[in-house]
């Protein structure tokens, strides 16, 4: 047996390495086991096995910058905001997507981000509708072009997911900050006012 670990940062990496090389379906008395603790104390600790596996895979990531986002755009240039917005939402993407990938080869009965039983909206949703409420408040204070701003947002939101799709599934890096930087020019041409 393993000896007992007694922080949360290694019980969280534990956890992940058991959640990506077994699947989401991995039982936490496994988990216990592994990092030579009691299943109560993984519960003790971080409540469930869906918050230990949004924990442990870092898909709480979303959280610094998602309500940043639902605010709506500052008296700052807007490109300016993007591109801020975009670099940080790349790097989201290429550290998730993985974690995601393996998520998903689970199975399709597996969905880390279901509506909750308190109606929250997942994080992916609340993103993509926050990221349509900006273009909106953009586009009423004639800040921005008007345009379908959920098209808009799912682009956006796809265009900052390519790279690390490209990267983990085909092997095809690229230069994220050049593309940020290439990405919201080209962007912000067809939206600016």
């Amino acid at each position: 047996m393993r000896p007992r670990i007694t922080t949360d940062d290694a019980l969280l990496d534990i956890a992940r390495d058991c959640f990506l090389s077994r699947g989401p379906s991995v039982s936490t008395t496994y988990i216990a086991q592994k990092a030579g603790v009691s299943q109560a104390t993984l519960f003790k600790r971080f409540g469930n096995k869906h918050d230990l596996i949004i924990r442990s895979l870092g898909l709480e990531d979303v959280r610094p910058w998602l309500p940043r986002l639902e605010s709506g755009p500052d008296e700052r240039a807007l490109d300016t905001q993007l591109a801020e917005l975009a670099r940080v939402m790349v790097g989201f993407f290429e550290r998730t997507l993985p974690v995601m990938m393996a998520l998903h080869a689970a199975g399709p009965d597996f969905c880390v981000w279901d509506v909750d039983e308190d109606g929250e909206i997942p994080p992916p949703i609340r993103a993509r509708r926050a990221l349509a409420r900006w273009f909106t408040l953009g586009q009423e204070q004639e800040r921005l072009a008007h345009f379908d701003v959920d098209s808009a947002a799912v682009a956006f939101i796809g265009a900052l997911q390519a790279p690390a799709f490209r990267r983990h599934m085909l092997g095809d890096s690229v230069d994220l900050e050049a593309y940020v930087t290439h990405f919201v020019s080209t962007f912000w041409r067809g939206i600016a006012p």
